[in-house]
């Protein structure tokens, strides 16, 4: 999940979500807190990358390809990792996930499922407005 707010540390302060947050090896990170829960996100800058796979990578569907360039303008946070279960709980309220666990990861949803989280995260939490990310953020985040 992502969130179109300003870089940490272009102001010298945290933005107003924030719980906790820092710099490591990887860039800024901060995290916030709905409830007892923590979800730490991180900032992906402005940038430019090469989407899609090489015509000869093994394992590469038709629709992978052509490769192009692509330039994102903003940056953005985004979920350190995916939705856990005890965010899920605090935030709805209900897990619908089969393997169970509070740190894993919610599965058996659909998107309409994910866009409802979204707007009741929204709702109790405005200044820290998350949307999914789209193909060439996630991406881009993958490829680092």
């Amino acid at each position: 999940m992502t969130s179109r707010t300003s870089h940490p540390l272009a102001s010298g302060y945290p933005p107003v979500w924030a719980s906790a947050w820092g710099q490591d090896r990887y860039g800024p990170w901060c995290a916030v807190r709905f409830q007892d829960v923590e979800q730490r996100l991180r900032w992906l800058p402005p940038g430019r990358f090469l989407m899609g796979c090489p015509p000869g990578e093994r394992g590469r569907d038709d629709y992978e390809g052509p490769q192009h360039q692509v330039q994102l303008t903003q940056g953005f946070w985004m979920f350190e990792t995916p939705c856990t279960q005890a965010l899920r709980q605090a935030v709805m309220g209900s897990n619908p996930s089969r393997f169970t666990g509070a740190q894993r990861p919610v599965e058996n949803v659909s998107w309409d499922d994910c866009q409802h989280f979204l707007a009741t995260f929204n709702q109790r939490l405005p200044e820290l407005p998350l949307v999914l990310p789209t193909e060439a953020q996630w991406e881009y985040a993958c490829r680092g």
